[in-house]
């Protein structure tokens, strides 16, 4: 991987270090407003859902030419939300707030892998190399999780 193309990497995975970041400070948060576990995982669920949820729109609405006004769109709204978080006082407003974050944050990420993309030159076959890197990810988690489940767990 050369420098140019570790450039381009960076943003997306400081976005997905302060989203897992913040999924691990949530748990604790909620249980100081006194919420029961069953909500506590449901208000949590919402997030992913709602990245899920934003992929295929974003997905559609994307153009190489206004790639760079719409990812700057979701990560000013992912650090409105993320500013917002300070002012939860119930469930309903952190699942409306973590709802938002949730989707800013499944726009920004669809949105910047796409614009990554685009941006490698044509002679690599960008979209064989993101998509195969996607699916060894994916097909790497679970073995990674019995690694660690007997390296560390046992």
């Amino acid at each position: 991987m050369n420098l140019n193309t570790l450039k381009l990497l960076l943003p997306v995975v400081a976005v997905t270090i302060q989203n897992n970041s913040a999924s691990t400070l949530i748990p604790p948060f909620l249980q100081d407003l006194n919420m029961p576990v069953v909500a506590i995982g449901t208000l949590i669920s919402l997030n992913p859902i709602f990245a899920l949820l934003s992929r295929l729109p974003v997905g559609m609405a994307y153009r190489h030419s206004r790639a760079r006004l719409l990812i700057g769109v979701g990560v000013i709204v992912m650090g409105i939300t993320n500013f917002l978080y300070s002012f939860v006082t119930g469930s309903v407003s952190f699942a409306i707030v973590h709802s938002v974050n949730g989707f800013a944050y499944g726009a920004v990420t669809t949105l910047y892998m796409a614009f990554y993309v685009d941006s490698l030159p044509s002679e690599r076959g960008g979209q064989w190399e993101t998509s195969g890197c996607q699916f060894g990810l994916h097909r790497l988690q679970p073995l990674l999780g019995q690694v660690h489940q007997y390296l560390v767990l046992r």
